[in-house]
């Protein structure tokens, strides 16, 4: 598994898009959350979304296209409070495929590597460093994790081609991985 952010759980992204700052994550929590309710029946859309998140995210976010995705939040001057329901964090649903999908509570079978950038607000340092600390390395997976300095969460893989291919190419030739 090559990874270039931590899998983090839908609760988490949820509880920080239903804040303010949760404009900033915007077009990362709507395709993420969208697609856990098309996934698990046990979560209907309009038990996450309001009418108008469930119409914007059928249409945007199935047209596989992450430009559209901005423009539309962009020329509709969407919000979260405009798309999710005010208690989409604390449904107990959610919590129950977030907590079975959670990869700090089962061991990843294949060796990961994880890059993260220092200048990543998408996704912070903290929540990736969290992810290896108490997630994965309690599990025993077997991880490489690096932080790329003064990359951001758009630039970090770019910056980290050398470590990743060199990372794959021992992955490929059998070697085992740290």
């Amino acid at each position: 598994v090559v990874a270039a952010a931590p899998a983090t759980d839908l609760t988490a992204i949820m509880t920080v898009a239903l804040v303010p700052a949760g404009q900033d994550i915007l077009a990362y929590s709507l395709p993420t959350a969208w697609t856990w309710t098309q996934t698990y029946r046990n979560l209907p859309s309009l038990s996450v979304f309001t009418a108008l998140g469930e119409r914007v995210a059928g249409r945007v976010v199935t047209s596989g296209c992450q430009n559209a995705e901005y423009a539309t939040i962009m020329s509709l001057h969407l919000t979260p409070t405009a798309l999710f329901l005010p208690g989409a964090a604390t449904n107990k649903s959610l919590w129950a495929d977030a907590r079975a999908n959670n990869p700090a509570l089962v061991k990843t079978q294949a060796p990961m590597l994880v890059v993260q950038g220092t200048a990543d607000r998408t996704v912070p340092v903290q929540l990736t460093d969290s992810f290896v600390k108490n997630g994965a390395c309690p599990m025993h997976d077997t991880i490489e994790y690096f932080h790329v300095t003064g990359a951001t969460h758009a630039t970090v893989v770019f910056e980290a081609v050398p470590t990743i291919v060199r990372w794959m190419q021992a992955r490929l030739r059998r070697l085992p991985a740290p």
